[in-house]
Parts: C-alpha cells; structure tokens; sequence
C-alpha cells in the first residue's frame, strides 16, 4: 500500500491474504485470456485441483464469475460437455465514493478497470461527514439495485473524502464511521484526500507522470503528482494552492493567512465579488454561460479571477515544473477564458535553461472523477492484474 493511502480494516491473516492472491490469479487469467475451462484454469494459476475448485466455488458463490454454456464436444469426441467459466459482466470488481463539499458520486468499475456504472447528486455545503457517507450508501444500494450489480463480489472500495488528509507518519485514522459501508460488502476499503484521488484518475487517463490537478470549486485544492507518484507531504498537507497568497495586502483567511486563493476564487466568494461588481448570479454555471456569451461584467470578472489563478499557478509550476496542468470544478467550465490568461503566465516566465512544454487542459470527466479514481485506487491495489493507477500500488 503507498504510504499516505489509509485501509481501514485491518490487514487479513496469512491464510486470508494466500486466498485472496488464489482469487486474483484465477480472475487474472479469466481476464485476461477470457472464458476457459477448470481443466484451463487449473494449468494456467498453477493451483492444485482441490484449492482451485475451493477458490472458483467461492467466487460462484459471490458472483464475481459465472458458469457460461459448455464447450461443444470435439469430432469424434462424447461424454459430459465441458462447463467454462467466465468473470460475471455484471458485477463490480471495485467500487468508488466521493465525499466531496457539495455533491457525492459512486462509481463501480469492472476488472479492466471501465465503468460499469456511475451517479452523483447534490448535497447541502454543511453536510456532516458520516450523514455523507450515508447518503452515499444509499447511493451505491440504488446504483447495484438498478444494474444489478452483486456487492458480495467487490475486490474492494475506496472513498475519496473533501477536507480529509491522511498524515503519512500516522495509522489507524478512520475519519468517518464506516459501519454504514462495511454493512453492504466485506470488502476491504482504503480512503484518501478526493482531490488526491481524482489526481490519480486523471493522471491514469493520460499517463502524464508530473501532473498538477487544480480542483476549481466551494474550496481551491490541487493534487500534485511527481515521478508518478501522489504527493502528500510530511503531514498530508501537500496541495493546498487554496491557501497560498495571491495578494499580501488581502482579507484575513481562517488559515492565519491573508490573501489566500480561496478567499478570492471560492464560489462563495466569486458569486460575492460578482454582486460588488453590480451583478448577481444564481450560482456559478449561470456566470459561466454569462461570460462565454460576452456579458461585460462576467467576462471582466473571468479575467480578474484568471489573474489571480495565475498567480498562484505559476508559482507551482515554477518549482514543479509539470509535464501537465488540468483545471477541474465548476470553475473550469470557463475554458479557454481560464486557459488562456493561464498560457500567457506561464509564457512569461523566461527560464535560461530550456524551453518549457507545460500544456494546460480541462478535465475531460471532473463531474465523476472522485469516485473513478476512488475505484481504481481500490483496484490498483487488490486487483494485481488491473491496469495501474499512477500513485496506487
């Protein structure tokens, strides 16, 4: 497990932990070759008749494989057909949940790691953690109900969670109670910082190893990938670019500090600063249409808050000097009118020592990548034959 990932349940006996390597060779081999035989099986994971049958009527009994119609019998050839076995399509192998400030998602994905099925929904801003993570649960019962999905073959969960930094120099942190997940599947479960997680989604998606994700929403954070690997600092504290000064002179911020990005670019405060400037909006997605359609005050708003991003932004990139920078949140639906100013910061910055090939992007699945990313993690690191997560282990 990578240091800063926290698993919640305890780690299993040696004899659970042999199982589950039996388990993950038969669905590697299911996965990777397809539909095959017992007989197959038995040649290919190397396992004795009597552990492999032990192990394929656990994973029947759970539903992760299925008994599909049996082998026709070769010319020449009589006796019973040969029964195949093959992974079920319609269960998930891991599931993700994102606790994230003002919206949850849940997503479950198959062996290969694709999607089999996703949802979100909004919530109130001063949700508690655990009511969440109930939420959330309700979420994912709906979500397998309506595809029928079985919980009894998940390899394991992850849980991406808003505010929530897991300190790499400590262990059994459980921030919320989780009883409520624990009661749908005995799949084990690992949590970690969401915008951390969906920095692994990303990164994953496009294979960059040096990646900024800069979360754009009710809070400004960033995931910060480096080598490929997440970074989370000497507390867990790494990536908070909402926290970093734009403007000495600015509002004092809870932090202790002042002028952070946060006290700027929040939506909370970005909707304020729209009202100061004569214009209300009912909420962000109305600005952002705004701007794109040229109204005067939300265009001129758009270039403040780019300003201010770039700043901040350019910074990082200066000391981190990233392969890619994605703008994710309901902010980054401002596209190029972020992306542009963005371009022009960066350009700015004249180094002797070689030319600079940062490219910027907007997130391509910011709506669910929390709970995608959360998925994968679980997968990366209890499915060994998943495509790996950069970051997971």
């Amino acid at each position: 497990m990578e240091e800063g990932l926290r698993m919640t349940n305890p780690e299993p006996g040696v004899l659970a932990a042999v199982r589950r390597q039996h388990e993950l060779r038969v669905l590697g081999v299911l996965s990777e070759s397809g539909p095959t035989s017992r007989k197959n099986l038995e040649h290919a994971t190397g396992l004795s008749r009597t552990t492999l049958s032990a192990i394929v009527g656990d994973l029947l009994r759970r539903s992760a494989v299925i008994e599909l119609d049996p082998a026709p019998a070769g010319p020449g050839l009589s006796g019973r057909p040969t029964r195949i076995l093959g992974i079920n399509p319609s269960s998930g192998s891991a599931l993700g949940i994102n606790l994230g400030r003002g919206h949850l998602s849940a997503c479950f994905v198959d062996y290969s790691g694709a999607i089999i099925a996703s949802d979100s929904e909004l919530i109130a801003l001063d949700l508690d953690v655990n009511e969440k993570l109930l939420r959330a649960t309700a979420l994912v019962q709906s979500l397998a109900a309506a595809h029928g999905l079985s919980l009894n073959a998940l390899l394991g969960v992850g849980v991406g969670i808003s505010s929530m930094h897991p300190d790499p120099q400590a262990s059994g942190q459980e921030p919320v109670d989780l009883a409520p997940l624990r009661a749908l599947s005995t799949a084990p479960i690992l949590w970690d910082h969401n915008i951390r997680i969906s920095a692994m989604a990303e990164a994953s998606r496009c294979l960059d190893q040096d990646l900024l994700y800069v979360s754009l929403s009710h809070g400004i954070s960033c995931g910060i990938l480096v080598g490929g690997t997440i970074a989370r600092g000497g507390a867990g504290l790494a990536g908070e670019l909402g926290h970093m000064c734009v403007d000495p002179d600015g509002p004092e911020c809870w932090c202790g500090g002042r002028g952070c990005l946060e006290r700027y670019l929040s939506i909370q405060n970005l909707l304020a600063e729209a009202a100061r400037r004569g214009r209300s909006y009912s909420d962000i997605a109305e600005w952002t249409t705004a701007a794109h359609d040229g109204e005067p005050v939300a265009v001129e708003l758009a270039a403040w808050a780019a300003e201010l991003l770039g700043r901040a932004v350019a910074n990082l990139t200066m000391l981190l000097d990233p392969q890619r920078i994605v703008l994710a949140g309901e902010l980054a639906a401002l596209g190029e009118l972020l992306l542009e100013p963005l371009r022009r910061s960066l350009a700015g910055q004249r180094l002797d020592i070689r030319e600079r090939r940062t490219t910027l992007a907007v997130s391509a699945f910011a709506a669910g990548a929390g709970s995608y990313g959360a998925a994968h993690m679980a997968l990366s690191r209890w499915g060994s034959a998943a495509a790996p997560v950069s970051g997971g282990r």
